[in-house]
């Protein structure tokens, strides 16, 4: 009942909330940025069933990119849609994946049910469950739309942890057939999540612990099963992949460096549970023990170069700032967060979740609910630490309120109306698990893409190469845009793009990178030679006060160079000198044109030209800040770039040359300008990036008019035009 119950409330949270927004079109709206690129791998995954993409050129652009993720989680679903849809329904197969995510979400709350019940009294693990139905970042990840392999994680790791809670009570090769299969569950999900090496930890620790502890039927046997199925299963698994031997290194990415700690690990938990068995006498424990540490040595030593060569890389990759800042430093510990945001996001129960836990642990250490405790515990720290991880982290809270529950039901039985104890038991728990929802509701249209990102999409599409293209063919050009974008981009517009939302991996670093200096860049010419150098063809902006930070940290610059907090100032920001002279602001702001004259000495960026800008404007008040003349703060931009047609002539020396074009977006006319000084010997340079009928260049009073096609712009043409000098 209470698991129909669970069931029924983690439906209806994670489908009528998203249902109007993802399917509000032909196909799906998917939420966040991840599923994107998921959805991509899928729908080739189904053109060309079964290959999945592991080199994708279009990624990381130009060098391209060896994609880390797993293979199960987009194999899983392509299977499902080769079948039910097939290659030809492409807005099909996005329906039948975001469909598809509440259901795993449904198997992760039965997983979930099945270790409570392996270690909790009823009602216990139907609370238990109730909570995996309701808590927000497991809610979150199981939404329809939300196509990513985060939501499998729990479904993992507590139908391995239930295996092993079974396998720690019964004896003889019971115990080993369930605790070898509670290792391989962990060690598979290596194949469709990338946290799958944190369930493996979070696996076998308890299970060695219990083995060395030896106080329960089958700890010893099925700890050492556990540990040694998983090494198997690593190891078959690591054989897929290239990652380890290209010289390359993600610690999310099974390799042969995971594959050798696997054997290494396993070989000094079975030695050390072999030396803490106390029925064994001395001698066959000494050789058990022995034989163990003998197998961790010899997958250290086997390993050579190809364990030594990924550490070399780590170490390498970490110790450069940006290789910090995308593993430690983007940790983003939740105790970092206010106490009320953790009240939002946890419940209150997940205030209290440790101490619980802990208590838990110590109190029931000579049971099964002892060992859940600390396998709970673990997960429930890893998301303290890293906020993604709170989707296993949830399952703490949620086996805590399933063990208090329980707890409580158990001392309402010497209570005068024990039926009422155990309903104000129920109510409490039920009421602190669902109060998140009350407080503050997941909006799932935040989480969507919304409609400037689809119609620069959109507009990137119009302008690609080759919308079909497989993703197998190197591209001719790509796109610099906001790395967050990058996934979207790649999904719905079928451009290359340099930077994009993977991380912690040293390619990603440096898309971010190429990325970042690009906005920072502080000349025009600067600018060009870099997109040209990565083959980059279009250009897309978008408000620079809220990047140039994070850009300023990728490239190993101090913000404060440019930003500076300042109470009074348009919402706390003032801008420095070197702020508008960077790339970002100069185009995003100032379309590339030059400033007026209250910002003088910021020059045009003539080599890149504004095409398409979207219809929903920056919602920051910036517009205290604009130029003389005006400007539009628009949410994206898209600039092409080329080679600007160029127009010389004679002029009077000394005195400032201004060339003005009129030119025209999608949703306006503007006028582009750009000004220099006539030299000493009486002649001046400028270069338009559009073409007009009547180009004017002005010296004063003087005035020059002349016609400038769109080939004379893409040649980069020189055209003669002098000015009349009296």
């Amino acid at each position: 009942m209470c698991l129909a119950l669970a069931l029924l409330a983690g439906a209806a949270i994670r489908i009528l909330p998203a249902w109007p927004v993802v399917f509000a079109g032909p196909g799906a709206v998917l939420l966040a940025t991840d599923p994107y690129y998921h959805l991509r791998r899928i729908q080739h995954a189904v053109r060309h069933f079964p290959a999945i993409i592991d080199f994708d050129p279009s990624v990381n652009f130009p060098e391209g990119a060896r994609i880390y993720w797993p293979h199960g989680f987009d194999l899983f679903l392509a299977s499902a849609a080769h079948v039910l849809a097939g290659p030809a329904a492409p807005a099909q197969v996005e329906r039948l994946c975001a469909l598809a995510i509440p259901l795993l979400g449904a198997m992760a709350i039965i997983a979930v049910w099945a270790f409570g019940r392996a270690s909790i009294e009823r009602p216990g693990a139907g609370v238990t469950a109730l909570g995996m139905a309701v808590l927000p970042y497991p809610v979150a990840y199981g939404l329809l739309g939300y196509v990513d392999h985060h939501v499998m994680e729990p479904l993992f790791l507590c139908a391995a942890g239930a295996l092993l809670l079974v396998a720690l009570a019964e004896r003889s090769w019971k115990a080993a057939v369930l605790g070898a299969a509670a290792g391989a569950v962990a060690a598979f999900s290596c194949w469709f999540v990338t946290d799958g090496p944190a369930i493996v930890a979070l696996l076998c620790a308890p299970a060695v612990f219990e083995g060395m502890r030896g106080r329960l039927p089958g700890a010893r046997v099925a700890g050492a099963a556990a540990v040694s199925a998983t090494a198997l299963v690593i190891a078959a698994l690591s054989r897929e992949t290239s990652w380890g031997r290209s010289g390359e290194f993600t610690y999310l990415a099974l390799s042969p460096l995971q594959a050798h700690l696997a054997w290494a690990g396993a070989g000094l938990a079975l030695g050390a549970i072999a030396a803490a068995n106390g029925t064994w006498r001395m001698l066959p424990r000494s050789l058990a023990a022995a034989l163990g540490f003998l197998i961790a040595l010899a997958a250290l030593a086997t390993g050579g170069a190809k364990l030594l060569n990924p550490l070399r890389d780590a170490y390498t990759f970490l110790s450069r700032s940006e290789g910090f800042a995308s593993t430690v430093g983007e940790s983003m510990p939740l105790w970092n967060k206010p106490l009320p945001y953790l009240a939002l996001r946890l419940s209150p129960l997940g205030l209290v979740t440790p101490f619980v836990l802990a208590w838990a642990a110590i109190r029931e250490r000579r049971k099964i609910a002892g060992t859940a405790a600390l396998l709970v515990l673990g997960a429930f720290g890893m998301g303290l630490v890293q906020m993604r991880f709170m989707v296993m982290g949830s399952i703490g809270i949620a086996w805590a309120a399933g063990w208090l529950t329980a707890l409580a039901w158990r001392s309402a039985s010497r209570a005068v109306r024990p039926f009422v104890w155990r309903t104000a038991t129920l109510a409490v728990m039920g009421g602190c698990l669902a109060l998140p929802h009350v407080w503050r509701p997941i909006r799932v249209a935040k989480m969507a893409p919304d409609a400037d990102q689809f119609a620069l999409a959109g507009a990137l599409r119009q302008r690609a190469p080759d919308p079909r293209a497989d993703p197998g063919v190197v591209p001719p050009w790509g796109v610099i845009a906001p790395w967050e974008l990058g996934h979207l981009l790649l999904y719905r517009a079928s451009v290359p793009v340099v930077a994009c939302p993977f991380g912690q991996a040293p390619w990603h670093e440096r898309g971010l990178r190429r990325a970042s200096l690009f906005d920072l860049a502080s000349s025009d010419e600067a600018a060009a030679s870099m997109a040209r150098r990565l083959r980059v063809r279009y250009i897309v902006t978008t408000d620079p006060f809220s990047t140039v930070v994070g850009d300023a940290r990728i490239a190993g610059v101090p913000a404060h160079r440019y930003v500076v907090r300042h109470a009074g100032s348009v919402e706390g920001t003032d801008a420095t000198a070197s702020f508008r002279q960077t790339a970002g602001f100069r185009l995003h702001l100032l379309d590339g044109s030059a400033a007026g004259s209250r910002w003088s000495g910021v020059p045009g960026m003539p080599s890149f030209r504004l095409v398409w800008e979207s219809e929903g404007l920056i919602e920051r008040n910036i517009m205290l800040d604009a130029p003389a003349g005006g400007m539009r703060p628009s949410a994206y931009k898209i600039f092409e770039v080329v080679k600007g047609a160029r127009v010389e002539g004679r002029c009077e020396p000394g005195k400032p040359v201004e060339i003005r074009v009129g030119a025209r977006t999608n949703v306006r006319a503007f006028e582009w300008r750009d000004e220099t000084r006539c030299s000493a010997t009486g002649r001046y340079a400028l270069r338009t990036p559009h073409p007009a009928p009547d180009v004017r260049v002005t010296q004063g009073a003087r005035e020059a008019q002349i016609v400038i096609t769109e080939a004379q712009v893409r040649e980069g043409a020189v055209l003669e035009l002098d000015l009349p000098l009296r």
